[in-house]
Formats: structure tokens, sequence, C-alpha cells
């Protein structure tokens, strides 16, 4: 008997093409696939029994597909639609995206608020910052466990039909991605800045929140890399939290001095770069006063001015922008690794 497979006409894209033998067919599985199905075959004459039919039979066992990618200027944006209306239909998903930021915002508001300018309040900074910077990192990661896992599955299922490629699933969810972090960066850096009470000018504001953003946006592409070499979600975050942790140890606020190794491996981590930065562009500029038991015997105080924090602490204020821009470019840097990781065992998991 010969079986002829039918071209599917429910995809959102035009498509005269089939790409899946399977009954159930993705929205984005189909389109512009120009696949020939060869055929079906199966003979099964039960009184033919000589060689040529054994290996006519052999043959026939399978189906043979010819297909290719969708091109990407197709593919994008029908992922980019997809995507989207999927994050709104999943309010769990847009609530844990909106809100653990802005949680963690307000939990730094009923600690550290208001931060004043006296003795104690040197290490109270250096809390906050600490606090400010290193978690940023982890909500960017839960952010991405929230809604990446999910499609992630969907994508191997349809690569495996040969539906688009994992650059063009990448880029569409950082697309939807990107906006979300925008804004949840703004409130949060509002709550660390005006609110709790460090130093607030224009410059300070928006780079505070420019680092924000990028310390989210890495988060999202740790999860992203993890995810990616392993499919339990679980042992994923594992791997992460402990990756991270250990880089966080690192900033310069709790370890000031590491061996020469450490410092080596240290150099690529955002996180030093980030807290670098961070110091300098609260300290700088800043004074303290000290009343009673906080004067020195000569009635001084310990620590005066920001910049003496500063060299305490082995933060180079003269590297302020270097460090700002080390941000931006190890930003860009892991998700551009988290592409081509994804990109190089995306084969295991969609088999």
């Amino acid at each position: 008997h010969n079986i002829s497979l039918e071209t599917s006409q429910t995809s959102f894209l035009p498509s005269t093409h089939l790409s899946s033998s399977v009954p159930h067919l993705s929205p984005v599985v189909v389109p512009h696939l120009p696949a020939v199905v060869v055929a079906i075959q199966k003979t099964g004459d039960e009184n033919h029994d000589d060689a040529d039919d054994d290996d006519a039979n052999a043959e026939s066992s399978d189906t043979i597909l010819q297909r290719n990618a969708t091109p990407f200027r197709v593919s994008f944006p029908v992922l980019v639609q997809r995507s989207l209306v999927n994050l709104i239909r999943s309010p769990n998903a847009v609530s844990a995206r909106l809100s653990q930021v802005t949680g963690f915002g307000i939990v730094l508001i009923l600690f550290y608020t208001r931060i004043g300018r006296d003795y104690y309040s040197v290490q109270n900074r250096i809390g906050l910052l600490y606090e400010a910077v290193c978690p940023l990192i982890f909500t960017g990661m839960l952010n991405n466990i929230a809604v990446f896992p999910t499609e992630r599955n969907v994508f191997y299922r349809e690569y495996a039909d040969g539906a688009y490629s994992s650059f063009a699933f990448l880029l569409a969810y950082m697309v939807n991605e990107i906006p979300f972090e925008i804004v949840t960066a703004l409130i949060y850096t509002i709550f660390i800045s005006p609110i709790i009470g460090l130093q607030t000018t224009p410059d300070r504001f928006f780079s505070t929140f420019f680092i924000s953003l990028l310390l989210i946006f890495s988060g999202e592409s740790f999860g992203i890399i993890f995810c990616g070499i392993f499919y339990t979600i679980g042992f994923s975050v594992t791997v992460t939290s402990v990756f991270i942790s250990i880089f966080c140890a690192m900033t310069g606020f709790i370890s000031v001095t590491m061996p020469s190794f450490l410092k080596a491996v240290n150099h690529v981590s955002i996180l030093k770069w980030a807290s670098d930065f961070a110091a300098v562009n609260e300290f700088t500029g800043l004074t303290f006063t000290c009343n009673g038991d906080q004067t020195l015997p000569d009635g001084s105080c310990a620590l005066s001015t920001g910049e003496q924090v500063l060299e305490i602490y082995n933060f180079d204020a003269d590297k302020k922008w270097l460090s700002f821009g080390m941000v931006i470019v190890l930003a860009i840097g892991y998700r551009v690794i988290a592409f081509i990781i994804f990109g190089l065992v995306k084969k295991k998991f969609s088999q």
C-alpha cells in the first residue's frame, strides 16, 4: 500500500510543505519547510518471499523526509509573538519576572532605610552594596527558571522536527526578556538609591540602573547555560547557585585579599567588576561624622571620607569606568557563550 501524507494547513505562517509525520503539529513547526515526502511503502504480500521483496519491505519501514529549517526572517517574528502570548497567558510567569527583583528591593528597604552618614553607616553601606550586587544575578537566574525550561522543552521537540534554529529561538526569548528586566531594574534602583539613601545624582542613579540591568541579564544567561547543559531543572539550579556563590565570595566586600590564582579567575566574574564600580560610585566624595563612642581618643573619626573606605577594601577609584566597561563586555560575553553552549547541546536533548 502507498500512503501519501497531506500538507498541513494549521500553521500560522504561509506553508505548503509538511514538517512532521506525527499527528500533532505545533504552530511553527510547519512553516516553509521544503519537505519532500518520498513515500511510505510497505509490501505485505505474504505470497512473495524472495530476496527482492525482503529488501523492499526493509526499505519501506522508515519515513523518508527531506527538510530544511525555516528561514530566520520567517521564524523569528512568529517565535517572538508566540513566546509573548505564552507569557501573557501564564500569570505565574509574569508575576515571577516582575516580583522577584522588586520584592528583593523591598526587603533591602526594610533592613537599611534610612542609611545615615555616621561611623556605623560605613559598614551598613558595605553590607548594602554587597546585597545589592550579588543577589541580582541570582534573581536573574530565578527569572529564567520560571519561564525558560518550558520553552526549552518545546524547542527541543520542534528542533527535532527541523523547524527552526536555536539562534532564532534564543533571540526571540531575549526580545521578550529584556523589557521585564528594564522595568524591574528601574524600580530596584529607585528602591536602593533615593529611598534607602545612597548618593543620588543623575549620573550615579542611571549608572546604578544600568549595572543592575546587566546583572539581571547575566543571571538569565547563566540560567540558559546550565538549563542547556542539564535537562533537570532542580540540578541546574543547584549547579548555577554554587557557581554564582563562589564568585560572590570574591567580590571584594567579603574577601579583601585572595591567592593570585583566584584573583586571575575573578577577572572573568561580572560580580567583581560590578562591585568595584558600585563601591567607587557610592563612596567617592562621601564624608562621615562620628559622635560619642564612635570617636578615637583624640576626638577624630577612624574613617571620615569615602576614599579611606575604598583604600581599606582595595577598590581603585581610578578604574571606575574601566569596571563599568568590563560589566558591559562580560554581560554580552555571557550571553554569547549561552548561545554557543545551547547550540552545541541541543541535539543531545532534542533526540
